[in-house]
């Protein structure tokens, strides 16, 4: 006696979901998904800009070919690695929280393309000769950097819903 077996699943869809957690894993429809993305980029450059200038300033100011009669810009670097951890912390919080995220995130490419702004005629224009590739390098993260918190604020409505992580 040949029976066919029917093929059933042993695990029914109300466990299958409180094994996932209780939450569907799929993404909402009308998320953006490039905040994943744009915010790990975003995680990345501040680990990156933070880390450099806050503990190893020298290796920061290395490359550029400053003119011997220049003071020492060991303590203006890493004030500005402060800030940049600072900023950083308040956008991490305010995409978290959803605190004014839209406003926060604008404030914050603003900010940074004034920081880019003046250091290109305050900290660039000083270097004697050419730029060196690590420095174009550092520019290039920093207009990545723009970008993303300038498409994160115009695109806020899209935003991942609540509670939000960096590490989904």
């Amino acid at each position: 006696m040949n029976k066919k077996e029917k093929s059933h699943s042993v695990v029914t869809p109300h466990e299958l979901w409180l094994l996932n957690g209780g939450v569907d894993r799929r993404q909402p429809s009308g998320v953006d998904p490039g905040f994943k993305y744009r915010n790990g980029f975003l995680l990345l450059a501040a680990i990156y800009f933070t880390t450099r200038l806050l503990f190893i300033p020298q290796l920061t100011l290395a490359p550029f070919a400053f003119l011997p009669d220049m003071r020492d810009l060991t303590f203006h670097v890493q004030m500005r690695g402060f800030y940049t951890l600072a900023v950083a912390l308040i956008y991490a919080f305010s995409y978290a929280k959803d605190w004014h995220f839209s406003r926060v995130a604008l404030i914050c490419a603003t900010l940074s393309f004034a920081s880019l702004v003046s250091d290109a005629f305050n900290i660039y224009s000083l270097a004697a000769g050419p730029l060196a590739p690590l420095i174009v390098f550092s520019i290039l993260i920093r207009m990545g950097v723009i970008y993303c918190l300038f498409m994160n604020s115009v695109r806020d409505n899209l935003a991942p819903p609540l509670p939000r992580s960096f590490f989904k």
